[in-house]
C-alpha cells in the first residue's frame, strides 16, 4: 500500500508519494494532464490512497484518480 497527497493548482498539482512506513517515495511539481500525472504515477498495480485538498477544482482531480482506479478523498481544510 502506498499513500499519497496532492495538492492541486491550476496548471501543476504537487504531489508525494510515501510508503506505509512514511518514507517519501517520489514528489514533485506535475502538470495537470493525463499522460504527465501517469507518468509520475508509473504504479503497476499497487494499490494507492490519496488526498487532495478541498478546493473549487477538487472534483476534477477526483474523477481523474478514480479513471486510475485509486482510493482518493478530499481532505477538509480544518
Amino acid at each position: 500500500m502506498k499513500y499519497m497527497g496532492i495538492d492541486h493548482h491550476k496548471q501543476c498539482s504537487y504531489m508525494t508519494i510515501m510508503d506505509k512506513d512514511r518514507m517519501e517515495l517520489r514528489s514533485g511539481d506535475v502538470r495537470n494532464t493525463c499522460h504527465n500525472i501517469e507518468t509520475f504515477l508509473d504504479e503497476k498495480g499497487e494499490e494507492i490512497k490519496a488526498v487532495r485538498e478541498a478546493g473549487r477544482c477538487s472534483y476534477v482531480m477526483v474523477d481523474l484518480m478514480k479513471e486510475f482506479g485509486f482510493d482518493i478523498r478530499i481532505g477538509h481544510p480544518a
